[in-house]
């Protein structure tokens, strides 16, 4: 979606559609794949380009207020490309008529625009689709949730409407190639319980671990595990350092050192102990600017209460847990060194 870079330089006459009347950002965000395009996207800046897609998430802005941050990607002969900005509502009788920056490329004065003139139902909390625009009509981005779903639930559904909004000829859609595709890794979607980044970019892991152990079993393996660094216990990832920074009865925050002593990121784990198990929000966030982390924060916390079946060093309790991902820049990487 790189042509929305470029298009607060574009003037023209194209199918100027109005913006749809109500959009909740918070449906919108997470990661969206480009199904098509027109003519001025695909033909020019996304020239070659496959495997297009678009991640939003909620942010905060002393300026805007609650914004939109954004990273688009997409390939070119192999190599994957990124370019990060933000969104926000200019005109709140407009929602779905959004501003838009941009990190590179494009002057920090100047904004281009991103209307939203069709949106799909909403599922598990998210539009399945949505058709983009400018306020000039020259640009056209039908994205969707799923490439497969799009295509036998609402491919018709905006084929018809494109048609009837005049996108034919130069303004008709193209498609975008999602095939054989690897893909960037998603943005963050932080929840409240996150220990927060001073950066805008940055990867993380947020997730939910119930645990077959109670709390406070899991709360002392957590602390056990901090305590006996590099004498009963050592960091199954990287050889990474962990300090606690604070602890209650109900919370514990740390921050970790990478093994080679680079980076930093704080995790927050969060306990509740009011069922028959011992449920825990854990996150973790890197403190820099970062779109890949090639697991780290993930294994920041998973390194913490992993156990004997992971082949993890435990010092007190083998922790039995089950792992729900919420949102994570890489939870798929091994945590555990062939040599743990």
């Amino acid at each position: 979606m790189f042509a929305v870079v470029l298009l607060f330089l574009l003037q023209g006459a194209g199918a100027v559609v109005p913006a749809v009347s109500e959009l909740d950002p918070s449906l919108y965000v997470g990661r969206w794949y480009q199904i098509s395009a027109d003519a001025l996207v695909a033909d020019t800046f996304e020239l070659k380009a496959e495997c297009v897609t678009a991640d939003y998430a909620l942010a905060s802005d002393p300026t805007y207020g609650t914004i939109i941050k954004l990273v688009n990607s997409e390939t070119i002969n192999g190599k994957l490309f990124n370019i990060t900005g933000y969104a926000y509502i200019a005109n709140e009788s407009e929602p779905a008529e959004l501003s838009v920056k941009f990190d590179e490329y494009v002057p920090s004065f100047a904004t281009g625009s991103y209307w939203v003139i069709l949106l799909g139902p909403v599922v598990n909390n998210q539009y399945q689709y949505s058709v983009v625009s400018d306020s000039t009509g020259l640009s056209l981005f039908v994205l969707a949730r799923d490439v497969a779903d799009y295509a036998e639930n609402y491919a018709s559904t905006v084929d018809a409407f494109l048609a009837d909004n005049g996108y034919a000829d130069f303004f008709a859609p193209i498609a975008t190639v999602q095939d054989d595709c690897t893909y960037a890794p998603t943005l963050v979607q932080a929840s409240s319980y996150c220990p927060t980044s001073p950066v805008m970019f940055h990867a993380g892991c947020d997730e939910t671990v119930t645990f077959e152990n109670s709390c406070s079993d899991v709360m002392a393996e957590i602390v056990a595990r901090v305590g006996g660094q590099y004498e009963t216990w050592s960091d199954p990832h990287n050889n990474g350092t962990y300090a606690i920074t604070t602890q209650t009865d109900s919370t514990i925050q740390l921050s970790r050192t990478t093994g080679n002593g680079e980076y930093t990121d704080h995790m927050n784990f969060v306990f509740d102990d009011g069922s028959a198990s011992c449920v825990v929000s854990a996150c973790s966030e890197s403190q820099v600017t970062s779109l890949y982390d090639y697991g780290t924060n993930h294994c920041n916390l998973f390194s913490l209460y992993c156990g004997t079946e992971d082949s993890c060093p435990i010092v007190m309790y083998d922790l039995t847990y089950t792992e729900k991902i919420n949102s994570c820049t890489d939870a798929t990487t091994s945590c555990v060194a062939s040599s743990v």
